[in-house]
């Protein structure tokens, strides 16, 4: 994911060959969605593919660059519910029932 939105950003500050950042953004992103899925995390599998989609998809670099960055700002989102419920989890198992 730092990768991916590496590439996103570095795409919005270049001033030329913006364009040509759609191939790498496209292949981490099918690199970032294969991980995601094989691990069962189907909504943020699903996001990753449509960055795959938005970067395959004709349009201004300006609407790609939005796109992207509501995709990634979603990811990570479901990144961070995702921890705090396995964060929430580990810490019932931990806890004793008091008898």
């Amino acid at each position: 994911m730092g990768r991916l939105h590496a590439l996103i950003e570095q795409m919005a500050a270049a001033k030329v060959g913006q364009a040509e950042l759609n191939g790498p953004i496209s292949r981490t992103a099918t690199d970032v969605q294969r991980l995601f899925m094989n691990a069962g995390y189907g909504v943020m599998a699903d996001s990753a593919n449509q960055i795959v989609m938005n970067a395959k998809r004709g349009g201004g670099v300006p609407m790609k660059i939005r796109t992207y960055r509501e995709l990634v700002n979603s990811i990570k989102a479901a990144m961070e519910t995702r921890i705090k419920v396995m964060l929430a989890e580990d810490k019932r198992k931990d806890e004793k029932p008091v008898a």
